[in-house]
């Protein structure tokens, strides 16, 4: 499990690094829950219990963050994520807002 956990880990160091103007970061703190989406877009969801996600901006900011399964290192980042989350580890993520309704895509994190 360890072994697992340090590759997982790897995954997302190696992730391209994104400049400081096109996004964010903020924690999500456990208790969390993750939701799976059949549709095209917005597939691994993130919500916050008791307390939004409140950093993002716009309209949907205090909805979730999320991951597609069509992004960049997707399979590390989704793998790492269930690991956190099966841990019961708080989760520091990067993300850019995607519209002006304020989505907030993860790019990276930390646990």
């Amino acid at each position: 499990m360890k072994k697992l956990l340090s590759v997982m880990l790897a995954c997302l160091v190696i992730s391209p690094a994104l400049s400081s103007a096109d996004t964010a970061s903020g924690p999500i703190t456990w208790p969390y829950r993750i939701f799976v989406s059949g549709s095209q877009s917005f597939h691994y969801r993130i919500f916050k219990e008791g307390n939004p996600i409140s950093f993002c901006s716009g309209i949907h900011s205090n909805e979730f963050a999320y991951i597609n399964e069509a992004d960049d290192g997707a399979k590390g980042k989704i793998a790492a994520l269930l690991t956190a989350y099966a841990l019961q580890r708080d989760i520091h993520i990067q993300y850019s807002v995607t519209d002006a309704d304020g989505y907030c895509q993860i790019r990276q994190f930390t646990m």
